[in-house]
């Protein structure tokens, strides 16, 4: 009588060693438990490895164009240095939009003038020290393959965009009541 081979394990039922298989030698009987494929972690490893490093080169371009680009006096129209068209609503509304001043206050953070920074757009100042932050976690991802996005994926999101909506809006009061009583 042959022994009962389990389908999964490929051992038998009534003896916990593997059966073999006479034709192959020291094979195991079933297939399934050879070593599993890992190629896809590979995969997987190189398009985070990937994705960080597009993230970290996209935040060295804009730390350096801020370097690169003079403030504006006016606290807005930084931005035209680039050949981008002056803002619409404050060429119609004589008030600032919610992201007037924000490319001026990174201009100034990256000279180290804070305290112009935060006059031209506080949440300005606020993006560029998010950004010089988040360059060396892009670039240790990059480096270790290890994915901090899945990471942030954790953090309490709602209650984060709250907190970035009202910084948000509080900033861009702050800057309509500085255009207006200057």
């Amino acid at each position: 009588m042959e022994p009962r081979i389990s389908p999964i394990t490929g051992f038998s039922i009534e003896n916990p060693k593997p059966v073999l298989d006479s034709d192959r030698g020291s094979k195991i009987q079933n297939e399934a438990i050879a070593k599993p494929d890992t190629s896809h972690r590979t995969n997987k490893t190189l398009a985070v490895r990937t994705a960080h490093l597009c993230a970290a080169l996209g935040l060295v371009a804009i730390l350096l164009l801020s370097f690169w680009l003079k403030p504006d006096p006016r606290g807005l129209g930084t931005h035209e240095q680039l050949w981008l068209h002056p803002c619409s609503f404050y060429a119609l509304t004589g008030l600032p939009c919610p992201f007037c001043g924000m490319t001026t206050a990174f201009a100034h953070m990256a000279r180290g003038e804070v305290r112009k920074a935060v006059l031209a757009q506080p949440a300005g100042a606020l993006g560029f020290i998010a950004c010089v932050a988040l360059l060396p976690i892009a670039i240790g991802a990059a480096i270790s393959g290890k994915n901090a996005i899945g990471a942030a994926m954790k953090l309490p999101w709602i209650k984060i965009s709250w907190l970035l909506g009202t910084a948000a809006t509080a900033s861009w009061i702050f800057k309509i009541v500085e255009t207006v009583t200057r």
